[in-house]
Parts: structure tokens; C-alpha cells; sequence
């Protein structure tokens, strides 16, 4: 009978670490979703939230004063914070360079074929929409 209770004390402490490690683990991995979304590093977002929220961007066509943006794209800046109104009404030359220099041409082609913008991707232009 001894020898038994001592098995069981033995398997209850393996268990007990067991269970302390995978509450850990798990801690970490709900600690990293959270990150992932928040801070959007891999621009995820406009992918994930339609899936969720169902695509809404076809209800808002025309919200904004930008003749080139879709409704998506005018929700997206919307959502990250961007006043709509401020936007150009046309893009100059100038704007058109800075945007390639900062962006890329991949990047320009991807919003031109309705892809929506990041936080980044605004952040790497904002200066370019005040020339």
C-alpha cells in the first residue's frame, strides 16, 4: 500500500507540471493572438476581419471624397484613423512619385486592383499626401 501511494504522488507531481507547462503555453500562444492582431504585422487584417464581419465594403462605396478608393479601402483608412474628408481629390505627379518610392510599384498595383491599405502602408505615405 506504501509503495503505491508513493507511485501516486509521483504521477500527480508529473501531472502537476505537465498541467503548469501547457498553462503556460497556452498563456504565451493567447498572449501572441492577441499581439498578432493588434499590431497587424503581417497586414492580415483586411483578410481576417471579412471572414468575421462579412465584406462591407460594397455598402459604402462613396463615403469619402477620393474618386480612386473603393469602399473598402475607404472603410479601412476610416478604421485605422484617417479623416476622409483630408484626403486629396487628385493625385499630382509629385504624390505619384513619393508614393512608388515609398510603397513600390507591386504594392501601388495591389491597391489599384481594390486591395485595401494597412496602418504601415499609411504611415509609409502620409507624407506624400501633403505635396
Amino acid at each position: 500500500m506504501e509503495i503505491f501511494l508513493k507511485i501516486l504522488k509521483v504521477i500527480l507531481k508529473i501531472l502537476n507540471v505537465l498541467f503548469v507547462i501547457l498553462g503556460v503555453i497556452f498563456a504565451i500562444i493567447i498572449c501572441a493572438a492577441i499581439w498578432f492582431y493588434v499590431a497587424d504585422p503581417l497586414d492580415l487584417r483586411p483578410i481576417i476581419e471579412p471572414m468575421f464581419f462579412g465584406d462591407q465594403g460594397a455598402a459604402l462605396e462613396g463615403l469619402g471624397n477620393s474618386p480612386f478608393l473603393t469602399g473598402q479601402q475607404e472603410q479601412v483608412l476610416g478604421n485605422i484613423g484617417v479623416n476622409l474628408e483630408d484626403l486629396p481629390s487628385q493625385i499630382t505627379p509629385q504624390m505619384e512619385t513619393c508614393f512608388v518610392e515609398n510603397l513600390g510599384m507591386e504594392r501601388i498595383k495591389y491597391f489599384e486592383s481594390g486591395g485595401t491599405p494597412s496602418l504601415s502602408d499609411f504611415l509609409k505615405v502620409k507624407s506624400c499626401l501633403t505635396q
